[in-house]
């Protein structure tokens, strides 16, 4: 199981460490790794350390900074903010949650914790190596029963690599699978270019 990652984003040093430490400290998040991070080299982290949570000052970690941020963690990020006040509601919409710099630090701990990833959520997005397979053949444009045979498996449980697939990824198309596949480096763009109709 993947060890947590936490980034902390602040503009204050004091608060960034009393933050680490909050979180270090806290019974039911211990074992997670905790990386302090700087406006300039946040989005480099998150990307780098696969991070699972990045818990910043909300005038620092904005809407556009959480966006850029989800994206270089592959949208699996939860964005917290450290709220120095009360925020209106269309700015804490942002977030998935918001800690106050007022909050104990059991409230904290909770908070982050509700955001964790669940082991059994990480398990049900990653792909095992035959359904990767099952991707390639979907890709290259082979029928169930012709990825069946290559596989040396029934047809039935092609369908059913499928529908795992399909649920896992929120992929339901071919042509979305091929981007999927491209992107993954499952398959090289010259081994499909023949199989992409425009």
């Amino acid at each position: 199981m993947k060890v947590p990652v936490i980034v902390t984003l602040s503009t204050s040093p004091i608060v960034a460490a009393g933050l680490s430490a909050v979180i270090r400290a806290a019974s039911t998040i211990q074992g997670a790794t905790v990386v302090e991070a700087d406006e300039a080299s946040v989005v480099k982290i998150v990307a780098e350390r696969r991070a699972d949570i990045v818990v910043g000052d909300n005038w620092v970690l904005d809407a556009a900074m959480v966006k850029a941020l989800r994206e270089a963690a592959g949208g699996n990020l939860a964005a917290v903010a450290l709220s120095w006040s009360v925020l209106p509601e269309n700015v804490a919409g942002n977030y998935d949650a918001v800690v106050s710099i007022f909050d104990t630090p059991d409230s904290i701990a909770a908070t982050l914790d509700k955001c964790m990833p669940k082991p059994d959520e990480e398990s049900r997005k990653e792909l095992s190596p035959r359904e990767k397979d099952v991707i390639i053949g979907v890709v290259k444009g082979l029928s169930n029963k012709e990825i069946a045979d290559r596989l040396n498996v029934s047809t039935h449980t092609v369908m059913t690599h499928r529908r795992n697939i399909a649920a896992k990824l929120q992929i339901h198309s071919p042509a979305g699978l091929t981007i999927y596949a491209i992107v993954s480096h499952l398959v090289n763009l010259d081994e499909v270019k023949d199989t992409i109709t425009i």
